[in-house]
């Protein structure tokens, strides 16, 4: 994120960016936020320049960085989304992610496999820079919606560069929908790749489909 932003925060990470020595004229903004209580974590397999501003040093193993931000992220998703609704984590996820967009299948063989995000133009929208803006559910319309904020919008010229949830189109306040589960026109057999230590693996689950 912005450096000059970090004064903001509560908590940082430093992982993948070693800001005292790849971004030093940034380095005073980590070391500053630090006076207002905030807590810096560095993810690091070494004790890098970035460690000593942390609180904390998570000394990973080099090359199972990618393994620790799944590991993350599946805490999140089974603690706040499965086994428990969290609304603080339902509006984050609606407003400051990707979940609530449309992924398009394609079929292969007998099986369909993720291909790529929804778009507006696939479905006929008329909008500029179509291709490169995904769409979701809005719960308020019951319809499809183009939010602000996608990369489409960066290259429009047309001001809606931003993360407010509002069709970009209409203006109508969105509601993205998180799942088709219960709205769904048919359930299909996905196939994901799962990646673990006894080998790659073919995973299927049922997806539903509009």
């Amino acid at each position: 994120p912005e450096s000059s932003d970090w004064y903001n925060s509560g908590y940082i990470m430093t992982w993948g960016s070693n800001v005292p020595m790849t971004r030093t004229p940034d380095a005073h903004f980590l070391a500053e936020v630090r006076y207002k209580g905030t807590k810096v974590v560095s993810v690091s397999p070494d004790f890098a320049e970035s460690t000593k501003f942390a609180d904390d040093w998570i000394s990973v193993k080099q090359g199972t960085d990618g393994a620790l931000a799944m590991a993350m992220g599946h805490v999140i998703l089974q603690e706040f989304y499965v086994d428990n609704q969290v609304e603080y984590f339902t509006k984050y996820a609606k407003q400051y992610t990707d979940f609530p967009f449309f992924v398009t299948l394609k079929q292969k063989g007998d099986q369909f496999v993720a291909d790529r995000f929804l778009n507006a133009s696939d479905i006929g929208r008329e909008t500029k820079l179509g291709e490169w803006k995904p769409v979701l559910w809005n719960e308020n319309t019951n319809d499809f919606a183009t939010p602000h904020g996608t990369m489409g919008s960066r290259w429009d010229n047309e001001k809606k560069w931003n993360l407010r949830l509002e069709d970009e189109e209409t203006g109508e306040k969105i509601d993205p929908r998180l799942s088709l589960l219960g709205m769904e026109d048919s359930v299909q057999t996905v196939q994901i790749p799962y990646f673990s230590d006894d080998g790659n693996k073919i995973l299927e689950r049922t997806s539903p489909v509009k």
